[in-house]
């Protein structure tokens, strides 16, 4: 399970080296979500780890300690691999959600 109070960078890294099995993971309103590729991009964020913001530089950027996490291809469970745009057109989140515990 991903930790967002870490830095973007770590989070990147970690979700690489656990792509595809087991997968890094995280939790939206209860339900399980695996992050399968990511980005980390530079910048401040002064909002909580884990907050979702839609638009900008990329299509879904999540908070993290020190940076902004762009994930890349997303996995609900029982569901398939998407690329964040197809997934966004399916299942829309709204900005400012958060995504862990």
């Amino acid at each position: 399970m991903l930790d967002w109070r870490e830095a973007a960078v770590a989070l990147e890294r970690r979700v690489r080296a656990m792509a595809p099995r087991p997968g890094a993971f995280t939790t939206l309103q209860g339900e399980r979500l695996r992050i399968l590729a990511a980005a980390s991009l530079a910048g401040r964020c002064d909002d909580t780890p884990g907050t979702l913001r839609l638009g900008g530089e990329a299509a879904l950027c999540v908070a993290t300690g020190d940076g902004w996490l762009a994930p890349l291809v997303l996995q609900r469970a029982g569901g398939r691999p998407l690329d964040v745009g197809v997934f966004l057109r399916g299942h829309p989140l709204v900005d400012g959600a958060r995504f862990g515990g």
